[in-house]
């Protein structure tokens, strides 16, 4: 087996240990989560799974990808705080993963090992990759999607390189 794959293997089973640990055991604490979840919660039973709700009351401030794939989750595992939290978790984890393609495609195997333990090292991103809340949820999808569209940009980039050389 390649080494590329022996470290993606070993990130996903430390993020998803780290992350996915006690993941559901304690309750919705923050206002955030609570109203997110709510609102899958709402999304699921009433089965609109476009149009995001609170109380009854159309609520587009967020995107309704992210509620409804709660509520999707909530229709698999059932309404809880796992179900809540699991979309958010799925998306730290996805995150660190693309930080090591990233950074092995730009520097090295060494440095890419390196910036994903950091980065689920940091208090501030595995906090979030744990809770269900909204903004929290927002900030992670923009991190992953920005390392995305660098690794994009820069794959693209280095192509174009190549081919100028030829």
């Amino acid at each position: 087996m390649p080494e590329k794959y022996k470290d993606i293997l070993f990130l996903a089973a430390v993020s998803s240990f780290l992350i996915f640990y006690k993941l559901g055991e304690k309750s919705l604490t923050t206002w955030d989560e609570i109203l997110y979840a709510q609102m899958a919660k709402e999304m699921f039973r009433g089965g609109d799974w476009l149009t995001p709700t609170l109380n009854g009351m159309l609520r587009f401030e967020k995107p309704p990808l992210c509620t409804g794939v709660t509520a999707f989750f909530y229709s698999l595992f059932g309404i809880s705080e796992f179900s809540a939290r699991l979309f958010s978790a799925l998306s730290g984890m996805a995150t660190v993963l693309v930080t090591y393609l990233f950074s092995r495609k730009m520097f090295s195997r060494a440095n890419a090992l390196c910036a994903s333990l950091v980065l689920l090292s940091s208090l501030h991103f595995f906090n979030h990759a744990k809770l269900a809340g909204g903004q929290h949820r927002a900030r992670r999808i923009r991190i992953f999607s920005q390392i995305l569209k660098k690794g994009v940009f820069f794959s693209g980039n280095q192509v174009h390189k190549l081919i100028n050389n030829l």
